[in-house]
Parts: structure tokens; C-alpha cells; sequence
């Protein structure tokens, strides 16, 4: 878990990135929100937790990605199914609370309404 924690954390400047105030707030602010989130489902529930990803692309993996396999690492009984048509596959280091389906969400969903038939 050492290792995701590792690719997670944010740092503390990235004078080649920043763009002024608004980014600083950006961070801030996304950070916060996953703060309350994290807390949210800690608090709720019985703890047990299924974190959807659906149709996630590599090109923002701070937004989503990360952010989830961080919480699918934290929480003790939470777990992560990813759904992507380019395959992609679940991190290693969460072992069996990650799994990774290639897919046509669409198609996947149609079949699901239909009831697979």
C-alpha cells in the first residue's frame, strides 16, 4: 500500500504547472472535496463500498483514478471494478479489492437493461 500511497500524495508546488492563484485554489478545493468524500463514506453506511469506474480514460488520472485507488486502499472494505473498452487493467497493489473488465460500456449497459437476454 506504501506505493499507492507514494503516487498519491499531491505535492506541495509544481512551479512548472502553476498557473497563477486559481490553480492553487483548484488543488485545494479538489483535495477538500476529497477529503469530505472520503469522510462521507467512511461515516455512512456499513463501511462496505464499490467504487465504479466507468469508461475512465489515462488522460486525467488524478481526477478519478488516483483518487480511487487511494480510497480502495484506505478503507478496509472497499472495492474497485473498473469497466474500460481499452482494457486497462486494476493496480496491483490492491490485490484482490481491484478488478478491471474490458468492455463496450454501452453495449454492457444495453445488455444489463435488457437482463442479458
Amino acid at each position: 500500500m506504501q506505493h499507492i500511497d507514494f503516487m498519491l500524495r499531491e505535492p506541495a508546488s509544481r512551479p512548472h504547472l502553476d498557473r497563477g492563484r486559481a490553480t492553487t485554489r483548484s488543488c485545494r478545493a479538489r483535495r477538500e472535496g476529497l477529503g469530505r468524500y472520503e469522510r462521507f463514506v467512511r461515516e455512512g453506511g456499513d463501511g462496505h463500498v464499490l467504487l465504479l469506474e466507468l469508461g475512465v480514460g489515462e488522460m486525467t488520472p488524478g481526477i478519478i483514478m488516483l483518487p480511487f485507488w487511494s480510497m480502495a486502499a484506505k478503507l478496509p472494505d472497499a472495492h474497485l471494478l473498473s469497466v474500460n473498452i481499452s482494457g486497462g487493467s486494476a493496480p496491483l497493489q490492491l490485490g484482490s479489492k481491484a478488478e478491471a473488465i474490458q468492455a463496450d460500456l454501452g453495449l454492457l449497459l444495453s445488455a444489463a437493461r435488457a437482463g442479458g437476454k
